[in-house]
């Protein structure tokens, strides 16, 4: 149990400093993909092909920075459902609440003792649910479709297409989804696992600021 907790501790560290990763590009992805912000000074132009190309080339990539959160679980891969499967373990889950009961050791916090400690319990069974959910959902199944068939390998029909049949092609703004819906699992697994509070707010305001400083401090004079 002390194994597969401490291996599910470096995971989420881990899995931690690759969403942060996601979360920069996604920020600098609303202004190339979502804005006017620099397509709207390329009017008429043969520089808007080349644009075009940054366009797909930056969004491709955060949809591969999701589905490699979001992977089939592998000891070797640092995801999501890696964690979920040493998670999934009644002793694991036992140690942890455990854990969260013994930071309040004194008789007079016995009762807010027990309400922490089946807080904990609840919050962890609650994640996995939730990542069960997601794992299962048609958004999720349709950006691994595009990822396998078009981004990571290119397949005539994938193994997900041969199993079940066409996947529904993924939309525009559906990555956003995804992404905030991952981001309050991994704080609740950092939370649960590290047994200290992590928030990605101030990361991801800061990336708004960064990549706004960036983008929208640029000036496009198309030559043709």
């Amino acid at each position: 149990v002390d194994e597969k907790i401490a291996f599910a501790r470096a995971k989420t560290k881990a899995v931690t400093y690759h969403l942060d990763e996601v979360i920069r590009i996604h920020e600098n992805n609303a202004y190339v993909v979502y804005s006017k912000t620099i397509s709207g000074q390329l009017q008429t132009s043969y520089a808007a092909h080349a644009f075009t190309t940054l366009q797909n080339t930056l969004i491709n990539y955060e949809l591969v920075s999701i589905c490699r959160l979001w992977d089939a679980a592998d000891p070797a891969k640092e995801n999501i459902l890696t964690i979920a499967g040493l998670l999934k373990n009644e002793d694991v889950i036992l140690k942890l609440v455990n854990a969260e009961r013994s930071n309040w050791p004194s008789r007079i916090d016995q009762k807010y003792a027990e309400e922490r400690a089946n807080g904990m319990d609840a919050k962890i069974r609650q994640t996995l649910a939730s990542i069960d959910a997601i794992n299962a959902s048609q958004q999720l199944a349709s950006m691994m479709n595009i990822r396998d068939k078009h981004l990571a390998h290119s397949l005539e029909v994938t193994h997900r297409e041969k199993k079940s049949g066409p996947v529904a092609p993924l939309r525009y703004g559906d990555e956003t989804k995804i992404l905030d819906q991952t981001i309050p699992i991994v704080e609740h697994l950092y939370q649960s696992i590290n047994q200290t509070g992590y928030s990605f707010d101030d990361g991801r305001t800061y990336s708004k600021r960064h990549a706004a400083a960036f983008w929208k401090g640029i000036k496009v004079s198309a030559l043709e």
